[in-house]
């Protein structure tokens, strides 16, 4: 595949994506100028990987959908806007099964699961 070809192709996928991908990002970070620049890197790359880009694996729309979804999980990473927490691991720091009655464990089973529903209900950002 030649260059131009290449660009031409590179050209009418910005085209077709960078509003929905610019959307989709604005509506995470709810900032318009971080989403600007999420949306450059992400199309920064889309060109850098595009030779790796493989048909077989995923559809054009997914693989800029992962790579945009990536992109902005390493923005709240780094930002420090979200931390990654194991509730299974802090439920086993605070829970000693050998000091909890039948009735404890059920009531930890259930608020463990509470938890889960609440995290479940709110946005990357919270």
């Amino acid at each position: 595949m030649d260059n131009s070809h290449t660009n031409t192709e590179l050209t009418k996928l910005y085209d077709e994506y960078v509003d929905l991908v610019y959307r989709y990002t604005y509506s995470r970070t709810r900032n318009k100028h971080i989403a600007e620049d999420i949306t450059s890197t992400v199309f920064f790359k889309i060109i850098r990987n595009w030779k790796k880009y493989n048909s077989q694996k995923a559809s054009v729309s997914t693989w800029i959908f992962t790579i945009t979804r990536n992109t902005l999980t390493d923005y709240f990473r780094k930002s420090g806007k979200i931390k990654n927490y194991s509730i299974s691991e802090k439920t086993e720091e605070l829970v000693d099964p050998r000091n909890k009655t039948h009735t404890d464990n059920v009531q930890i089973d259930i608020d463990t699961k509470r938890i889960y529903q609440a995290m479940d209900k709110l946005s990357d950002i919270e």
